[in-house]
């Protein structure tokens, strides 16, 4: 039950997707000497993560919109589909994609 920082999750998520880790500095808050960098970094070219506002914000807890989100996105790049736009908070379009693909609680 304890939580997962960002960049523990990215970690993890480069890890599963078989992303080789990134040396670019993709977001202002993630610094070369951050041990997951190379990770976020990768997930960032990948086209799986976005940040907000050039922010990674990798100490902080990842939410469960945060990580559906990070999982539609792969899986929609992974299979050349597109998320379609939802009326709603930020997330529902990728929480509506993951249903789609029969991933409910």
């Amino acid at each position: 039950d304890e939580n997962m920082t960002r960049g523990e999750f990215a970690m993890c998520a480069a890890r599963l997707f078989a992303l080789d880790a990134e040396d670019a500095d993709s977001f202002d808050d993630v610094t070369t000497d951050n041990e997951y960098a190379g990770y976020i970094n990768a997930l960032k070219k990948a086209g799986y993560v976005s940040g907000n506002g050039g922010l990674f914000n990798p100490e902080g807890n990842v939410t469960v919109a945060e990580a559906i989100t990070m999982a539609s996105r792969a899986a929609s790049i992974n299979a050349g589909e597109t998320i379609e736009a939802a009326e709603g908070e930020w997330y529902q379009m990728y929480v509506n994609y993951a249903v789609s693909k029969d991933c409910k609680r």
